[in-house]
């Protein structure tokens, strides 16, 4: 399963250019400068598969050690929440600021025939997105009922299938499908 394309963050960098001769309007498109070179800059999933051979085990957490997350401003932007500011110098973001990143993180639960290697989902669905601005490592833990929602407010519990009680918080332990 595929997050809709209507759900991925993204921009597009169209800037108007200098009029052509006919008085048309010149618009450079700078998000496809290596257009070619990398033909897709929407990454695709990369999917993990931890298999527990323990039957006994009910429900899991996932602990996470995000290194970098961040973005980089491209231009000069005067963005409204700074509008207030005394100084005018701190009302706008020069070129080369790091602001918040996002990030989608899908934690799917199911089963795998040990003769046929087929998947099954028959378990839980998460979608957790993560906006913060990181430099340095940080471990957050999905599902721990240990943890804090509170310890991580830049992460969101977007999408919930499955059996838990308390489904929108994220230290809701992830529970898994029966062993037959």
């Amino acid at each position: 399963m595929t997050i809709p394309e209507t759900g991925i963050e993204g921009s597009t960098d169209l800037r108007t250019g200098t009029p052509l001769a006919d008085d048309s309007t010149n618009f450079l498109n700078y998000s496809d400068w290596a257009d070619g070179l990398n033909p897709s800059f929407d990454e695709l999933a990369s999917p993990i598969t931890h298999t527990v051979y323990n039957p006994n085990v009910e429900e899991v957490f996932v602990t996470l050690d995000i290194q970098n997350l961040r973005d980089t401003l491209h231009t000069e932007i005067k963005p409204s929440a700074l509008s207030n500011e005394d100084d005018p110098a701190d009302r706008k973001l020069g070129a080369g600021v790091n602001y918040p990143a996002l990030l989608e993180v899908r934690i799917s639960t199911g089963l795998i025939d040990p003769k046929t290697n087929q998947k099954t989902r028959n378990g839980e669905v998460r979608d957790y997105h993560f906006v913060a601005l990181i430099n340095s490592s940080v471990l957050v833990d999905l599902g721990n009922p240990e943890s804090s929602p509170t310890d991580f407010p830049w992460v969101k519990l977007d999408s919930f299938q499955g059996a838990s009680v308390e489904q929108n918080k994220i230290n809701t332990p992830i529970k898994l499908p029966p062993a037959y």
